[in-house]
């Protein structure tokens, strides 16, 4: 949620103070909106195969990943580029994120709705926390290191998953 809230504010801001047009940038997104449908679409056919830990900690690096062009180049390019190859793996997180949190809410303790409301708590937080850290930081620090500090952000995300998955994969 804060990485994609972080990388929802910082395209635009950086592909306009590179005079590309609103339009253009509309484009870009609706582009990454395409990928992302497609995406979740690919993720929905393989099934709950794909409802695992481990795709869920490899999703989180694709996104780390995904965002090294805008990271290492302030370039309109890069900047589409990250944001066109950032949606592959944010569409799988999100697609991945809601059956495997009902899955395992037997062994939180919790109903599957309270492990439902966890989650949209969680991402509503950090869909509001993200842009305001990412707009305090970018004042501070500069449009190019935000990009780097949310790539490192989506890397300790991956990290913690790979870590809490103890050999273990859940079975539907």
């Amino acid at each position: 949620g804060a990485v994609s809230g972080m990388v929802q504010l910082f395209v635009p801001l950086a592909l306009h103070a590179d005079g590309v047009s609103t339009a253009a940038i509309g484009v870009a997104f609706s582009a990454s909106a395409g990928v992302y449908a497609a995406s979740s679409t690919g993720v929905l056919m393989v099934g709950a195969r794909a409802v695992t830990l481990p795709v869920l900690a490899l999703a989180a690096l694709g996104c780390a990943v995904a965002l090294s062009p805008a990271a290492l180049s302030a370039s309109s390019a890069a900047v589409v580029v990250a944001l066109l190859l950032f949606a592959a793996p944010r569409a799988a997180l999100s697609t991945i994120a809601y059956p495997l949190a009902t899955r395992e809410s037997s062994r939180a303790g919790l109903g599957e709705s309270g492990v439902l409301g966890l989650l949209n708590a969680g991402w509503a937080a950090a869909t509001v926390v993200g842009p305001l850290v990412a707009g305090a930081l970018s004042t501070a620090l500069g449009t190019r290191m935000v990009f780097c500090i949310t790539l490192a952000g989506a890397a300790v995300m991956a990290a913690w998953l790979i870590r809490s998955n103890p050999g273990r994969v859940a079975t539907p």
